[in-house]
């Protein structure tokens, strides 16, 4: 069962008005946003992800407003919201529609129940030659569906992380 944007709300950690609670979700809003360069290593008990494989990108200004200007590429997004996963429901995150329209889609993985983060990021791919993000603007929509109780909840590497 896919639970409501009210339903989300309370799991959600929020410390800025930029998120909006929708019908079946809740949208983000991208706080920083890095360029990604080089991959990970994915070992059989662990993953290895090196920080200097990720470059943050600067703001332009544009209009007296700040503005990711992004060339098509592969990027690391932080989003101002951040959330503990309750242990009968799983997340994602997917594209906003003026994303996806603009040429760019936003990939995640599943969020398993007991994951915990102050703030989440997930991978967006910018297909066109170049789209622009004002900082603070929501481009990723938040969904959790409801599941049975697991025999254990999460509790991996990434558990409070990020993106490294």
């Amino acid at each position: 069962m896919l639970l409501t944007g009210k339903q989300i709300e309370p799991h959600l950690k929020l410390t800025t008005d930029y998120h909006k609670i929708n019908q079946v979700g809740v949208d983000l809003s991208v706080a920083k946003v890095e360029r990604i360069f080089g991959g990970v290593v994915v070992y059989k008990d662990k993953t290895v992800v090196d920080p200097m494989n990720f470059e943050e990108v600067k703001t332009t200004k544009i209009d007296g407003k700040d503005f990711y200007r992004l060339p098509k590429g592969v990027y690391a997004l932080t989003f101002n919201e951040g959330v503990k996963i309750p242990e009968n429901a799983t997340g994602f995150i997917t594209s906003r529609s003026s994303i996806y329209r603009g040429g760019a889609k936003i990939n995640s993985p599943i969020w398993d129940p007991g994951f915990e983060t102050d703030v989440m990021g997930t991978t967006m791919f910018v297909e066109t030659d170049m789209i622009l993000i004002e900082q603070n603007a929501r481009v990723g929509q938040f969904y959790m569906i409801k599941n049975p109780i697991p025999d254990e909840l999460y509790n991996g590497q990434f558990q409070g992380v990020t993106n490294y």
